[in-house]
């Protein structure tokens, strides 16, 4: 980690990207492609009172990344009804990669130590995910509050996923 003008500042490990950013960030998300560009983001002033740019190296974002998901995690910024709306349309590309697959995933809303500035309302964010068969989870990674449990779910997921094709490999052996 680096501490700058009294702004905590994450470095970013190899092959992560900083999701649903929207002049925030919010999340890191592991992928595991070898190929990256260089994306500058704005930190948001929510950890501090200076702002900092940080070039943080991503993977190519062409659709190669959208083959075939396995899981989802799409985390929006509970201070901000934008980013909540964004959702729809990722979870839409995301599910067009993979037509008449299910694809599990979760909705999570983050900056919840930002409550006096809260726009999208928990049981919204619920209703929209229960609709959409997502699991909602809400965090706080400034505060480190719940910032595990979505990641704990989907590795269930993607474990329970591992254990179905590994049967029907078996079966066909």
């Amino acid at each position: 980690m680096v501490f700058k003008s009294s702004v905590y500042v994450p470095r970013a490990p190899a092959g992560a990207v900083l999701c649903n950013k929207n002049n925030s960030t919010d999340w890191l998300c592991p992928l595991g492609h070898s190929t990256s560009l260089s994306l500058s983001l704005l930190m948001d002033k929510t950890t501090g009172v200076d702002l900092v740019v940080k070039t943080v190296p991503v993977p190519d974002t062409g659709d190669s990344v959208w083959e075939s998901p396995n899981v989802l995690c799409l985390v929006y910024d509970v201070t901000n009804e934008q980013s909540f709306t964004n959702c729809s349309k990722w979870l839409e590309k995301a599910r067009s990669q993979i037509p008449g697959t299910t694809l599990p995933g979760v909705l999570v809303g983050n900056k919840t130590d930002l409550a006096g500035r809260r726009v999208v309302d928990m049981a919204q964010a619920q209703a929209w995910a229960l609709g959409q068969g997502l699991e909602c989870f809400e965090t706080s990674v400034k505060e480190m509050e719940n910032y595990e449990a979505p990641f704990h779910y989907l590795a269930r997921q993607f474990h329970h996923l591992y254990r179905e094709k590994l049967e029907v490999f078996q079966a066909l052996v």
